[in-house]
């Protein structure tokens, strides 16, 4: 018995044949086992005897033309699915498409998902303050061409003409929450753009923890990558053993705490206490000598949610070496790179890192059950081995402490 939820994929018919071969070729080449298009055809030539004949697939044809919103609704009425996914004639889906879409549109807790574009900021502070002054403002961007959304939310609110498209005003009035993820690699064709009101978006917030002692000089290098980030709900735990204090690095950060421990403790469990102090349902690790692009924390979020895992992150990374002055490439380890895990704070819950001063990660990833995926967002992270190591042999493994 199939306990995945039954994805209806509606789809336009122009009578293109090599438009049309091309969507169900990519609808049957999906990883997705459950799953049925629904293809509908409002005027012109019928193009049913060019449809191959498969169970999954149903045809609709009326001879009077109809709009596109008026179309859509009589393929959603048509659908038996709990889940509908919009699906076009010209368009290149990766095979894992609707497995991403669907793992994006569950565990975001969203009723709409899809494709998104930022707009160009140079951080998330700057975002988090335009928010505040305007809170209708637009914050980012889903692809209607990519919308993934409950059948339960169209039942409430069917597609309208309106003066923009069907799809804008399926997203500004349908009162659904909208969560845009970062898979651009899974599609290839139109980005109809639609902006996300910010009382309509819903992101996770993201818990960044950050264990460090004696390395004051490279904080404020990692508070300029954590506050150039442009993925908006974000917060920054240190957990600060050093023999000094030091908050007053942080004083103007927002969204950042820091805990000073008066005793030295292991990285296990300053790890735990990060994680007990963090307010996120996902949490990430931030370390002090490794360098993040501007986007890291918007690929690892779609890295985890997409690929429905219960931890992500990278498997090989990029060290550099200033010495030789050159990035380096790892070999593929067994384990997620200590600085790159990414997970739901509730593994956290039920299973503790180890009070171990090394190999407290490993341990972490080998807890039963576990669901790891490794992403390939490898040129947004680079760690310096320099700082790790000057005056020992750069490691094979990148989990070596």
């Amino acid at each position: 018995m199939n306990t995945k939820p039954l994805v209806s994929c509606i789809m336009i018919v122009t009578g293109e044949f090599e438009l049309l071969v091309g969507g169900i070729t990519y609808f049957l080449d999906q990883d997705y086992s459950n799953l049925e298009l629904i293809m509908i055809q409002c005027g012109g030539d019928s193009v049913e005897l060019l449809i191959p004949h498969c169970p999954r697939i149903h045809f609709i044809y009326q001879p009077d033309p109809a709009t596109s919103a008026e179309s859509r609704n009589k393929a959603c009425t048509q659908t038996s699915g709990n889940i509908i996914v919009h699906w076009n004639e010209a368009t290149y889906y990766a095979q894992d498409w609707i497995s991403r879409q669907v793992n994006a549109l569950n565990a975001s807790g969203a009723d709409i998902c899809g494709l998104n574009k930022t707009t160009e900021l140079d951080s998330w502070s700057e975002l988090q303050e335009r928010q505040l002054e305007n809170p209708d403002e637009t914050i980012g961007w889903i692809a209607g061409a990519t919308l993934c959304y409950w059948k339960k939310l169209w039942l409430t609110y069917p597609f309208r003409k309106s003066q923009t498209d069907e799809n804008t005003d399926f997203i500004f009035n349908s009162g659904g929450k909208v969560y845009s993820h970062n898979y651009s690699k899974g599609y290839r064709g139109q980005i109809d753009l639609i902006p996300i009101p910010n009382k309509r978006t819903l992101l996770p917030l993201v818990s960044c923890i950050m264990t460090t002692s004696n390395a004051t000089m490279l904080v404020p290098f990692m508070l300029h990558c954590f506050l150039c980030q442009d993925y908006p709900n974000v917060e920054l735990i240190i957990v600060d053993d050093s023999i000094l204090t030091a908050p007053e690095l942080i004083l103007h950060c927002p969204n950042t705490s820091y805990f000073f421990l008066e005793g030295r403790e292991t990285n296990g469990a300053k790890k735990n206490i990060a994680c007990s102090h963090s307010n996120g349902s996902i949490i990430l690790h931030w370390n002090d000598q490794d360098w993040y692009a501007h986007d890291w924390v918007k690929h690892q979020v779609t890295a985890l949610l997409t690929s429905g895992a219960d931890m992500s992150g990278l498997n090989l990374v990029q060290t550099y070496s200033m010495p030789n002055q050159k990035s380096v490439t790892t070999e593929k380890s067994s384990w997620l790179f200590e600085g790159t895990m990414i997970y739901w704070k509730s593994i956290w819950e039920n299973y503790r890192f180890k009070t171990l001063k090394t190999g407290e990660n490993e341990d972490f990833q080998q807890q039963p059950g576990l669901k790891i995926i490794a992403h390939d967002y490898i040129s947004g992270f680079n760690t310096n081995t320099y700082v790790k190591n000057q005056d020992r042999q750069l490691p094979d493994d990148p989990l070596v402490n």
